[in-house]
This record gives C-alpha cells, sequence and structure tokens, in this order.
C-alpha cells in the first residue's frame, strides 16, 4: 500500500511479571540499589512499589511510603538493581528492612512495536494478536489504548483458560489510533503479544505517496 511502511519483522514478545504480585525474603546486599529476593519471575522494565514503614536493618537514601522504582539489572529470579523511575542510581546500605512491601508493577509501554518502558504515541503500532498459555487464574491481558463509542478510554481484556492455551486473533491487525497501546499480565511468563510498528497514510504528519 502507498505510503505504508514497517520494516519490524512480527515478533512474538514474552510479557514477565505478575502485576500486583509480591516480592517476599527481600534483603538490601549493596550500596547502590542491589536486592535479593526469593525466586520471582523479574525482568528489566519491571516497577516495583515499595509501601510500608521502613524498619529492621538496612536503608534507602530518600524513601517515602510509598515509592515506585525502577528494576535496571536482574539476574531474572533472586537478585534485581532498583533505580528511581528517571534511571538514578539509588544509595543504599546492606540489611534486612521489616515493615516492607514489595509489589511489582508490569506495566509495559509500546513505542512503535517495541513494548518495554517507553511510552509510544498513537498511530505508532500495529497489534496483530495474542497468545496465553493456560495456567491459573486464568491468565488476563489487559490492553490499553482503545476507546469506546464515546470516545471514552475502554481497555481490552484478553483472558486466557486453565486447561488449555488459547489464541487471539483479530480480523486485522489493529492500530492504536486512539492512544499509545499499553499492554498488563495478570500472570509473568504465560502471555506472548505480537506487535509490528507503523508509518503509514493514518498517521498525522503523513501523507499517501506513488
Amino acid at each position: 500500500m502507498a505510503g505504508y511502511t514497517s520494516i519490524d519483522p512480527c515478533e512474538g514478545v514474552l510479557l514477565p511479571g505478575s502485576n500486583g504480585a509480591t516480592l517476599s525474603g527481600v534483603t538490601i546486599t549493596g550500596t547502590g540499589g542491589q536486592f535479593a529476593c526469593t525466586a520471582a519471575l523479574l525482568a528489566v522494565g519491571l516497577q516495583v512499589v515499595i509501601s510500608g514503614t521502613f524498619g529492621g536493618t538496612g536503608s534507602i537514601t530518600g524513601y517515602s511510603n510509598p515509592t515506585t522504582y525502577l528494576i535496571s539489572a536482574t539476574n531474572g529470579s533472586t537478585t534485581f538493581t532498583l533505580t528511581t523511575l528517571a534511571g538514578v542510581a539509588l544509595v543504599t546500605t546492606a540489611g534486612t528492612p521489616t515493615g516492607l512491601t514489595y509489589t511489582i508493577s508490569a506495566v509495559w509501554q509500546c513505542n512503535a512495536g517495541i513494548l518495554g518502558t517507553t511510552p509510544g504515541q498513537a498511530y505508532d503500532s500495529l497489534l496483530f494478536g495474542v497468545y496465553i498459555q493456560f495456567a491459573a487464574g486464568p491468565p488476563v491481558l489487559t490492553i490499553g489504548g482503545f476507546e469506546d463509542v464515546n470516545e471514552t478510554p475502554a481497555p481490552l481484556l484478553v483472558s486466557g483458560s486453565t486447561t488449555i492455551d488459547y489464541f487471539w486473533m483479530p480480523p486485522a491487525p489493529v492500530l492504536n489510533s486512539f492512544a499509545p497501546f499499553t499492554f498488563t499480565p495478570s500472570v509473568g511468563g504465560k502471555i506472548f503479544v505480537f506487535m509490528r510498528a507503523y508509518n503509514g497514510p493514518e498517521k498525522p504528519g503523513t501523507r499517501v505517496t506513488d
């Protein structure tokens, strides 16, 4: 189609992190925001909300109840490094805090078909489908960027199954003409999203060419 470009392959991205899940056995292991925890599904880009009254040993300079931090490095399971949401390194002292809750906030932004922590914009991505492996719950993916007939934001919920894998594919790729896409998985490591960047004649500032 004239004016349409899409050089990126359509790839399935596995979404880590369970929105609302809590980390347990958390200790501070270093002076630059390094932590350890009981095995969990972690990934760079996940946000961790720390809440509660700081007790025990160790410290996080500048902490107030609650504060949201960003995972900047992890082994994917038992160790992670936190920064501020702006990417500034934390100043910490090692120890075992008490009175705190560590909650995963797994909201993935979509920028030109790439899922991560960088917000996108309307008309920059195509959604081809969602694949959900079966699990307890069942797993649910909340997709932001849609609107209802009144032009009000209306997230799309794609629910999986507790017994069989589920694949959702719209009749045609969905363009985010209303707002940037966001993806919030209820379960980590079970949901794949298939995306591609979009730059075509519907996008503001573009035009159809021969």
